[in-house]
């Protein structure tokens, strides 16, 4: 079962009277099987009522690493449409070096 938290909530001025929303949250898969969790991220952006959603699963282990990371994605107004590349890079210079 996958529950999603709400970590933070960003609103960006593009123009004067244009704003889109970014929400982030903090994905946790838990595994009956194992009895172990994984956590993932998710971005929505919501933009003059067009809607758009990115998400990854599974990328650690760790509550403290996934919450270090998604509060890097919204101190910085990381979009859906860059997370992967961003979480890649975090993931390549953070956990496996």
């Amino acid at each position: 079962m996958t529950e999603c938290k709400l970590i933070g909530k960003r609103i960006v001025s593009i123009v004067p009277e244009r704003e889109m929303v970014l929400e982030y949250y903090v994905l946790e898969d838990f595994h009956e099987t194992s009895q172990l969790a994984t956590y993932g991220a998710k971005i929505c952006k919501v933009e003059e009522g067009h809607e758009e959603t990115e998400s990854i699963m599974g990328i650690t282990s760790s509550k403290e690493v996934i919450t270090n990371l998604v509060n890097l994605l919204l101190e910085n107004a990381v979009t859906p449409i860059s997370m992967v590349e961003i979480v890649d890079d975090y993931v390549t210079e953070k956990l496996c070096s």
